[in-house]
C-alpha cells in the first residue's frame, strides 16, 4: 500500500470516492437481529450485536458482578467466558472453507479464502480497544498489518453513559509509533441526537493531540448490545437511527475530519437507510462473519469479516477486516458545489480522490493560458483560497491529483473547469431589530472586495432616495437613532468599492427590511419556584423601557397578561397551581402621549412548574433479615409521600404510598440485596395527586439484626463464657474477640439455636478479653451478615472460687478446708470479725494445701473465706470469694 500524510485539520482518508465506486458482490441471506444468535457464531451470515443475549442468559455471574467487570462495556462478551474467564489465543475457534466465487484471497489470520472485491488494492487492518489489553504492536506491523481502528470511548449498554477506553492513549502511541496507519472508533448506543453529537465531540476532544497523524476516519459502531440494551429498548425507527447516524458524521464533518458508520449486515439493512449516508459522502464499515460479503444495501470501503482472527502480537481474539483501495490512476477530482466567491477571495473545493497524495490547481482568465497557484499536500486536503483575485474579473480553474508510483510523481487527469466571476455581489440583509434606547440596529452580511457601504432609509408608504443614504460606513451594522417610537422603517444596503480611482457599485434590494420602532425584547434569564405555589421570573432590562408585561399561558391556552406596568426586571407569579407547567414571556413598553407603544416578546418563552422539594433522605438502616428502614425529611406542602425501589438495572417500583410520616419500613426486601431507595412528595391538586421533585436514591440491604451483647463471665482460669440475645431470621452467629490495642479477629462460628459460647482458646488467666457477636442468614448457598456491636463486652478469666468449711475442736483454734481448684497456684484466707467489717488478709499457702488452722479468740464470733489465686507473670490473679463463713470460737 502507499504511504499518505495527513495535513493540519484533515483526516487522510483514502477511501471516499472509492466508495461511491464499489462493484458490489450479490447479497446472501440476512440474519435478522431478532434471531437471537450469538455473537461470533459462524452461520455463513452475520452475528446480530457484539454481545449476545444468549451469552448473556448463560452467564452464571449476577447483573451486578458482570457489572463490575464489564464496567457497562458491551464489547466484553467477546473477549470473555461465559464464567468471566479470558478466552486465550489457544481458544479461539476459526471457521473453514473457501470462497464461492468472485476475486479470493485467503485470510493469514484464521486461514480462511474469501471472495473479496475486483478491482481494489486490499489491505489488512484489525480493531481493538480494552479488551485486547496490552498489545507488541511492531509484532503486529511485522505480521502484515497495514491498518487500524482503536476504540476511544464507549456508551454503557445500560443507561447510556459514556465512558473512556483506558488502553485508548497506549493503543494509539503504539500504532502510531510501529507505522500503522490509524483511525478511531466509538461504541455507540446513541438514541437522540444530541447523544450523537455528545459521542462526536468525545472523539474530538480525546485525539485532539493526534488528529494531524490520523489516516483512517472517525467511525460511529452502531450496533445492538442485546435485548435489554439502551439502544435496543429506545426502539428507533430506521429513519430516526439513520438521522442519528448522520448527525454524528455531520460534527465530525463540520470539524474538519472524514466521518464513517459501523454497522452488521442486518443493522444496516433492517435499522438504517444506509443509501442517505452514501448520498451525503459518509463511508460504510461493514461487519459481516462469513466466507462472502452478501452486502448490497450501499457501498462499503471497509469489511471486518472475522471476530476471531489470530494476530501475532495481540493475545486471545483479533477483530480482523479487509480496506479496499481504489487505483489512483486515471482518476480525476469533482469539483464539490462549484467554487465561490468569499472574503474577496475565491474558495475552491473538491471531493477527495481515493490514493490521492496531493492536488494540484491552476487558474486562467481566457481558458488557454494556465498558472499554477497551490498544490495541497495530502489527500484530506479538500479546499484552497485563491487571495490573488480583483474585483470585476471572471477566473476558471481546474484540478488533478498526484501520486507516488515506482518512487516517481504521477498525474491524474484534470477535471472540467469551474469559472467565478468576481464583481461586488448586493449585500445580504440579515436583520433589523428594535434596540435598547428606542433605536434600530440594521446587519448585512460582508461583500467580498467592498470597503464602503451606503445604508438608505424609507418610512412606511415612502421610497428609496439612492442619492440620500442615511449612512456611509465601512463596518456591517449600523445603529440608526435618528428614528421616532411607534413608527415603521424600512432599511436597505449597498456595497461599493474604488478600483483604479473609480467608484463600484453593488446593486441592492429593493424590498429592503423593515421594523417598528419599539423597546427591545427582553430576553428571559431564569424561572424558578421559590416553593410549591409560586414561580420567579427574571430578564434582562430594556434601556429607555417605561416598563413590562408578563404573559402567561398553559399547554393547551393562549397568552394572558399577569403582570402589568412592572418597572424591576422580575416577577413572581403566586397564583400557580402546584405541578401545571406555565409557560412565561415579557414585553417592554414605551409611554407616549399616555399611549403604550409595546416590542417584541420572545415568542418561545420560558417554562417551569412549581414542584414540592425533593425530601431530604436522611438515609437507610437494616432492621432485620428482610426490613431496611428509609428516613427523610419533611416537605412542605407535602399531602403525603411515596417509597420507591429498584435493583441494580432494574426498574423502579412502588414499595409504600399514602405515607403520612417521614419514614417507613420495606419488609419484603431479600436478605443481601443491594437495593436502591428514593422518595417523592406529592400534594394533591383539584382531585389529583401531584407528585415532587425527585432526590438522589440512596443505597439499603436489609441483613440480620445485630445481636445484643450479654455478659462475659468467668468459667475458670482458662475459660470464659459469653452470651447475647439471639435474632430473628438468623441461621447462626459469628464471634469475635480481641484484645487491649488490637482489632477484632474472628474466634467461632456457632448454630442460630445457640445464645451463648465458652471460650478457651489461649485465655490467658487475668487477661482483659473483649467479644462481639454478629448474625448471618444464608441465602442462595451464601452467607449474608449482619453488623455487631462495635463496643462489645469484656471479661477477665480468673480461678474458680473455692468452697469453704470451718470448724473450732480445740479452744482458740479455727480449722478451714476448701476445694480444690484447677490452675491455682495458692491459696489466700482472709478473717473479719462482723459481718459489715472489712476482711482482713491472714495467711497464704501452697496450691497442693486445702486446709489450715489459724489460732484465733477463744468464744469470739469471726467470718472467714478464701480467694484462689494463680500467678502470671509476677503477679497474682485472684478469684472471686464468697461472703464468708461464719463461726464462734470454742
Amino acid at each position: 500500500m502507499k504511504q499518505f500524510r495527513k495535513t493540519v485539520k484533515n483526516v487522510v482518508v483514502y477511501l471516499l470516492s472509492a466508495a461511491m465506486l464499489l462493484t458490489v458482490i450479490p447479497q446472501t441471506a440476512v440474519l435478522a437481529a431478532q434471531t437471537g444468535e450469538t455473537a461470533g457464531q459462524q452461520t455463513g451470515d452475520d452475528n446480530t450485536a457484539k454481545v449476545s443475549e444468549t451469552a448473556s442468559a448463560s452467564k452464571k455471574l449476577t447483573p451486578e458482578e458482570m457489572y463490575e467487570i464489564d464496567g457497562g462495556d458491551a464489547e466484553y462478551w467477546k473477549y470473555f467466558d461465559a464464567e468471566g474467564n479470558r478466552i486465550m489465543g489457544e481458544d479461539v475457534q476459526t471457521y473453514s472453507g473457501t470462497g464461492s466465487s468472485g476475486t479470493t484471497l485467503k485470510s493469514p489470520y484464521n486461514g480462511v479464502t474469501y471472495d473479496v472485491l475486483s478491482g481494489y488494492e486490499v489491505s489488512h487492518a484489525i480493531d481493538v480497544s480494552k479488551w485486547n489489553e496490552t498489545i507488541n504492536w511492531n509484532k503486529v506491523r511485522q505480521s502484515g498489518v497495514d491498518s487500524v481502528m482503536i476504540r476511544c470511548a464507549y456508551r454503557t449498554y445500560d443507561y447510556g453513559r459514556l465512558k473512556d477506553d483506558p488502553y485508548f492513549e497506549t493503543n494509539i502511541k503504539g500504532a502510531l509509533a510501529a507505522g500503522l496507519k490509524v483511525g478511531i472508533y466509538i461504541f455507540s448506543q446513541a438514541i437522540t441526537n444530541g447523544e450523537a453529537v455528545e459521542e462526536a465531540e468525545k472523539c474530538l476532544t480525546l485525539c485532539e493531540k493526534y488528529m494531524d497523524r490520523l489516516d483512517l476516519p472517525i467511525v460511529m459502531d452502531v450496533e445492538y448490545a442485546g435485548s435489554g440494551s439502551y439502544l435496543y429498548k429506545a426502539n428507533l425507527s430506521r429513519a430516526k437511527q439513520t438521522e442519528i447516524c448522520k448527525t454524528f458524521c455531520d460534527t465530525i464533518k463540520a470539524a474538519g475530519y472524514q466521518a464513517m458508520i459501523y454497522a452488521n449486515k442486518s443493522m444496516l439493512t433492517d435499522e438504517m437507510y444506509p443509501s442517505q449516508l452514501t448520498a451525503a459522502g459518509y463511508q460504510v464499515w461493514l461487519a459481516r462473519y462469513n466466507t462472502s460479503a452478501g452486502y448490497s444495501a450501499s457501498p462499503y470501503v471497509l469489511w471486518q469479516y472475522s471476530e476471531n482472527g489470530k494476530v501475532s502480537g495481540i493475545t486471545g481474539k483479533a477483530d480482523v477486516n479487509f480496506l479496499y483501495i481504489l487505483p489512483q490512476e486515471d482518476t480525476a477530482p469533482q469539483w464539490d458545489g462549484g467554487s465561490k466567491q468569499e472574503d474577496n477571495q475565491v474558495k475552491l473545493s473538491w471531493k477527495m480522490v481515493a490514493g490521492a497524495e496531493g492536488y494540484e490547481i491552476e487558474r486562467s482568465t481566457d481558458r488557454k493560458s494556465w498558472s499554477l497557484i497551490a498544490a495541497p499536500d495530502g489527500a484530506a486536503s479538500l479546499c484552497c483560497i485563491d487571495g490573488t483575485t480583483i474585483p470585476d474579473e471572471t477566473y476558471y480553474y481546474r484540478i488533478r491529483t498526484y501520486y507516488t508510483k515506482n518512487g516517481e510523481k504521477q498525474y491524474g487527469r484534470w477535471s472540467d473547469t469551474v469559472s467565478v466571476c468576481t464583481g461586488l455581489m448586493t449585500p445580504s440583509l440579515k436583520s433589523a431589530q428594535a434596540v435598547s434606547g428606542g433605536s434600530v440596529k440594521v446587519t448585512w452580511s460582508a461583500v467580498p472586495g467592498a470597503d464602503t457601504y451606503l445604508v438608505y432609509r424609507r418610512e412606511q408608504g415612502g421610497s428609496w432616495d439612492p442619492e440620500t443614504p442615511v449612512k456611509k460606513t465601512a463596518s456591517l451594522s449600523f445603529t440608526d437613532k435618528t428614528v421616532e417610537a411607534g413608527k415603521t422603517y424600512y432599511y436597505t444596503v449597498k456595497a461599493s468599492c474604488t478600483l483604479d480611482g473609480e467608484v463600484h457599485y453593488s446593486k441592492y434590494s429593493t424590498k429592503g427590511i423593515g421594523v417598528k420602532v419599539v423597546p427591545g425584547t427582553p430576553k428571559l434569564t431564569s424561572i424558578a419556584a421559590p416553593d410549591y405555589k409560586s414561580l420567579k421570573i427574571s430578564w434582562n432590562a430594556v434601556t429607555g423601557a417605561d416598563g413590562y408585561r408578563v404573559y402567561r399561558k398553559t399547554a393547551e391556552g393562549t397568552w394572558k397578561i399577569v403582570g402589568d406596568h412592572l418597572t424591576g426586571n422580575q416577577y413572581t407569579d403566586n397564583s400557580v397551581d402546584t405541578g401545571t407547567e406555565y409557560t412565561y414571556t415579557v414585553s417592554a413598553f414605551f409611554l407616549k402621549d399616555d399611549q403604550i407603544i409595546e416590542g417584541t416578546c420572545d415568542e418561545k418563552g420560558i417554562s417551569g412548574k412549581a414542584l414540592l422539594d425533593a425530601p431530604v433522605i436522611k438515609g437507610t438502616s437494616s432492621v432485620n433479615y428482610n426490613s431496611v428502614k428509609i428516613s427523610w425529611g419533611k416537605v412542605e406542602g407535602a399531602d403525603g409521600y411515596r417509597l420507591y425501589r429498584r435493583i441494580q438495572g432494574g426498574s423502579w417500583i412502588v414499595v409504600a404510598d399514602n405515607l403520612k410520616t417521614t419514614s417507613c419500613t420495606d419488609t419484603g426486601a431479600d436478605t443481601g440485596t443491594r437495593y436502591y431507595y428514593t422518595v417523592r412528595a406529592y400534594r394533591m391538586v383539584n382531585g389529583h395527586r401531584v407528585l415532587g421533585a425527585i432526590p438522589a436514591s440512596v443505597l439499603g440491604k436489609a441483613v440480620p439484626a445485630t445481636p445484643k451483647p450479654g455478659t462475659v463471665t468467668s468459667v475458670n482460669y482458662r475459660n470464659l463464657k459469653i452470651t447475647w440475645t439471639g435474632v430473628s431470621g438468623a441461621s447462626g452467629y459469628r464471634i469475635y474477640r480481641k484484645e487491649s490495642g488490637g482489632g477484632w479477629k474472628y474466634l467461632a462460628d456457632v448454630k442460630s439455636t445457640a445464645s451463648s459460647f465458652t471460650d478457651g482458646y489461649k485465655i490467658i488467666t487475668g487477661k482483659k478479653y473483649t467479644y462481639t457477636v454478629k448474625a448471618y442468614r444464608t441465602v442462595n448457598g451464601s452467607r449474608i451478615y449482619g453488623n455487631y456491636n462495635t463496643t462489645g463486652m469484656s471479661g477477665k478469666a480468673i480461678p474458680s472460687t473455692p468452697s469453704v468449711t470451718l470448724k473450732s475442736t480445740q479452744k482458740g483454734k479455727v480449722n478451714i478446708s476448701w476445694s480444690r481448684i484447677s490452675g491455682a497456684t495458692g491459696y489466700a484466707i482472709y478473717r473479719k470479725s462482723s459481718a459489715a467489717g472489712k476482711w482482713t488478709y491472714i495467711r497464704s499457702v501452697s496450691g497442693s494445701t486445702t486446709s489450715c488452722t489459724v489460732s484465733a479468740s477463744s468464744k469470739k464470733t469471726y467470718y472467714y473465706t478464701v480467694r484462689a489465686y494463680r500467678k502470671v507473670g509476677s503477679s497474682n490473679v485472684y478469684s472471686n470469694c464468697k461472703n464468708g463463713i461464719k463461726i464462734t470460737v470454742k
